[in-house]
């Protein structure tokens, strides 16, 4: 390649010109002289053809030169528009390249083979706190941004490494001492750089000041373990689902397991059983219709129904929960507690307010209630009405004679 490139140099193209004119010059000269000779023999006009020889051979070179010159004045002409438009594009490339590494909202920084700063972006700057003019042409960043010598000669010899070309860095993280003294957190991203030769002449880097992503990623996963706790330690099921015919659960706590004797994992996305199976079906619709009022109306619903758990014992549950837009589709979220304690007290409270404890039999306020019940319900269907009256003769003198305690059994 370097002798092809040798052979088209400007000294050895000119070179070859020169020699081929003075060829083809002596080959003229000498050949049309000896032929003028052969057919010119007289001296008179042996002379003329001579003058008419020389002024041809002065014509056609004139001629060759003009030609020459011309196609080279063209040719420098539109060399030298290209290399103007080419300035042009390096000038335009220079001040977009420049345009967008101080406008980048990065940190952006390129070292030369000695771990020296030659270009510092603004962002650099902002984050760092330290200007370009006290970094530009110094390798005193190091120290400055990272204090820690341990800590400095591993990150330095990671840098090293690069302009050594042994790899690049992604997603390299490191915590910089800031001029103010706060540390903040960055990602790196670095390679080396190359000439046209191939040769290393430094390395570019580019950092992410990511401080505030882990502190809120460190902040959610705080309250996600907290919200974990507290719907771990709920009295039920805290619940996520989707709005369909089968209640999909798409998550559930751990409540899940006491409250229907499923595992969580059983019950999520109908792996095992459908929330719906569990439901007492005469209160599908009840529940369905109590849930579209409320989605309609945008408000939160509760309902008290019945559910059979994995070992088939049925118990009572109530839910409150509403409908909310999730994932681009409507999900309901809620909690579901068990109340057969409640029911069950308050069947008994119920049977205390409407019967007799001993007997059994309705006491006098609910004999009162039905009886007015039935009259009006006779009258309002004009048909007669029966009352049958059992009196049990002698009965006092039992309670009288023996105590109510020996009258209770009888």
């Amino acid at each position: 390649m370097e002798k092809i490139q040798g052979r088209h140099t400007p000294l050895r193209r000119s070179l070859w010109i020169v020699g081929i004119y003075l060829l083809v010059g002596w080959l003229w000269i000498t050949f049309s002289d000896y032929l003028v000779q052969q057919w010119f023999p007289d001296p008179e006009t042996l002379s003329r053809v001579q003058t008419y020889k020389g002024a041809f051979f002065v014509l056609v070179t004139a001629l060759v030169l003009f030609l020459s010159l011309i196609r080279q004045f063209v040719s420098d002409r539109t060399l030298l528009s290209l290399n103007v438009r080419q300035q042009e594009e390096i000038r335009e490339l220079n001040q977009f390249r420049e345009s967008v590494i101080e406008r980048a909202n990065v940190w952006i920084n390129v070292l030369d083979p000695e771990g020296r700063v030659v270009l510092w972006n603004k962002a650099a700057e902002d984050i760092s706190g330290y200007p370009r003019e006290e970094v530009m042409d110094s390798d005193a960043i190091w120290q400055w941004l990272y204090p820690e010598e341990e800590n400095r000669v591993r990150i330095r010899e990671r840098a090293n490494e690069i302009l050594r070309d042994e790899g690049e860095v992604v997603g390299y993280e490191t915590w910089i001492t800031t001029r103010n003294g706060r540390e903040r957190q960055l990602s790196w991203n670095s390679r080396s750089l190359r000439n046209d030769a191939g040769e290393i002449t430094g390395s570019i880097a580019i950092g992410q000041d990511i401080t505030d992503i882990r502190e809120a990623e460190n902040t959610l996963r705080w309250r996600e373990r907290q919200l974990s706790t507290i719907m771990d330690n709920l009295p039920g099921m805290a619940y996520r689902c989707r709005y369909d015919e089968f209640w999909t659960m798409l998550s559930v706590s751990n409540g899940c397991l006491e409250l229907t004797g499923y595992e969580p994992h059983e019950l999520v996305n109908n792996s095992l059983v459908s929330y719906a199976k569990l439901i007492d079906e005469a209160c599908n619709e009840t529940i369905l219709r109590t849930v579209e009022s409320a989605i309609g109306n945008a408000e939160p619903f509760s309902i008290e129904y019945p559910i059979t758990r994995k070992d088939g014992r049925k118990i009572w549950v109530w839910e409150r929960g509403r409908g909310v837009e999730g994932e681009g589709e409507l999900v309901l979220e809620g909690i579901i507690l068990d109340i057969s304690d409640r029911k069950e007290l308050e069947e008994e409270l119920s049977e205390l307010a409407t019967r007799d404890s001993l007997t059994g039999v309705l006491n006098r306020r609910e004999m009162t209630r039905i009886l007015e019940e039935e009259i009006a319900r006779a009258k309002r269907y004009d048909r007669e009405l029966a009352l049958l009256w059992i009196d049990f003769d002698h009965f006092k003198a039992i309670n009288d004679d023996h105590g109510h305690a020996a009258g209770d059994p009888c």
